[in-house]
């Protein structure tokens, strides 16, 4: 998979790209969001609050709970 923004890539480390499998960029989609969970949960404890847990396994013991998306974004 060739993804649009390799081209910063690219400019930044001078190297051309080489395209991903579409097995390595979904393990990428995966891995980058985690790592912005961590971030975002990281904020919140600097700020005083707790993060919600956002491990998958508590949903899943948790019973796969379904979430109603337009109520989360009202």
């Amino acid at each position: 998979i060739q993804v649009p923004w390799s081209v910063f890539i690219e400019r930044k480390t001078g190297k051309k790209v080489i395209p991903a499998t579409l097995e390595e960029t979904m393990l990428q989609v995966a891995s980058h969001s985690t790592y912005h969970r961590g971030q975002i949960n990281t904020r919140f404890r600097e700020l005083g609050g707790e993060p919600a847990i956002v491990d998958l396994i508590v949903w899943v013991w948790s019973g796969k709970l379904k979430v109603n998306w337009m109520d989360v974004v009202k």
